[in-house]
């Protein structure tokens, strides 16, 4: 069996920061339990996705590079 090695290539880019600074951005999604009725079912899955798609995130309107981006997230069920 073959080992594979991994390596990390960092482009030259002027906007890049030397230090090495991660940003971690904390996301929360809302679901609808199982036991609700269809219709709120249906606004809290759909309304709430939509508007989670469709609003420019933080990590766009603040211009952080994708290389030095954590994202973490948590679920609640409504």
């Amino acid at each position: 069996m073959r080992r594979r090695k991994v390596r990390f290539l960092f482009p030259e880019n002027p906007g890049m920061d030397p230090a090495g600074v991660a940003y971690i951005m904390g996301h929360s999604f809302v679901k609808a339990k199982r036991s609700t009725f269809f219709m709120k079912k249906l606004v809290i899955d759909i309304g709430y996705s939509f508007l989670r798609k469709n609003c420019r995130g933080p990590a766009v309107a603040l211009n952080i590079p994708h290389i030095s981006l954590i994202e973490v997230g948590m679920i609640y069920y409504v």
